[in-house]
């Protein structure tokens, strides 16, 4: 049976540092989540920025710009 989706994933406004956490809710029976991150909204050129249990993930961007993150959970 698929697991569902994990939601209200949280970024918040861009820090002075440029740095931010991203932070979704617990999915029931999950054992690992996979973040990815894109720079296009079609996820196109999506990386996997974190996989592992925590249901957050500190993010450290350097400069400017816009992205984009979706997480997904799974049973290892």
């Amino acid at each position: 049976m698929p697991l569902a989706a994990p939601v209200n994933i949280a970024v918040p406004l861009e820090s002075s540092t440029g740095s931010f956490r991203v932070t979704w809710t617990a999915v029931s029976g999950a054992t690992f989540y996979e973040l990815q991150e894109a720079t296009t909204p079609d996820f196109s050129d999506a990386t996997v920025a974190y996989s592992g249990p925590e249901r957050g993930y500190n993010v450290i961007k350097g400069g400017n710009g816009t992205y984009y993150y979706r997480v997904r959970a799974g049973v290892a």
